[in-house]
């Protein structure tokens, strides 16, 4: 019998992708699903790497946010899918600037020469600037969800997507005041994860981080 090859890796794909977010059990806790615990794993592996500023968190954080876009999208939390798409794309980034962001060669991996920048600390006057965009932000794209696609927790749900936003782009820059707002975006998703039913090793990941 002829198998039409690329059909056939759709339909593994697609079979592979719903087993993955089948409801898991974990004794007496609400159903969490496979793909959610293997994110958590990956994005505490991920953290675990940026409290020591190792370049590795970045790969691992990418397998991550490409991990939980896929488990948002089937808890209808458009935001928080939004910030894991965001997330993907600028820890490429950031990869690049920690790998190549300093001023002069720091360290040589085989062909590759690379200039680590220094840890960083910008005042806080621009720092709240920022946070007063993200906050307007919040505002506004929770706003929108709320009203045309019916998102869960909207609003919170966007403030976790700006905030991240931000908390992100200070890591990636090495700014010390990152951890300020990662602080706060830990408490807003684990009132937001812990209310979603399949979502609660998440919020007692953020618990924990």
């Amino acid at each position: 019998m002829e198998v039409h090859v690329p059909g056939a890796v759709v339909i593994i794909c697609q079979d592979l992708y719903h087993r993955l977010l089948a409801p898991v059990k974990l004794g007496s806790y609400a159903p969490t699903s496979a793909m959610e615990l293997l994110a958590v794993v990956f994005t505490a592996l991920s953290v675990f790497g940026a409290t020591r500023l190792k370049i590795a968190q970045y790969p691992v954080g990418i397998l991550a946010t490409i991990l939980y876009s896929l488990v948002f999208v089937d808890a209808k939390l458009y935001s928080s899918l939004a910030l894991n798409v965001y997330f993907t794309i600028i820890q490429l980034y950031g990869l690049y600037y920690w790998m190549f962001g300093g001023k002069s060669r720091t360290a040589a991996i085989g062909w590759l020469k690379l200039r680590e920048p220094l840890i960083g600390d910008w005042p806080w006057r621009v720092v709240a600037l920022w946070g007063s965009l993200a906050a307007a932000t919040s505002v506004l794209v929770g706003f929108v969800v709320s009203k045309y696609l019916h998102g869960s927790s909207a609003f919170m749900d966007a403030a976790i997507l700006a905030l991240s936003v931000l908390a992100q782009f200070l890591l990636d820059r090495k700014q010390l005041k990152s951890w300020i707002f990662w602080g706060v975006v830990n408490v807003l998703a684990v009132v937001v994860y812990g209310f979603q039913q399949r979502l609660l090793v998440s919020g007692i990941l953020y618990t924990g981080l």
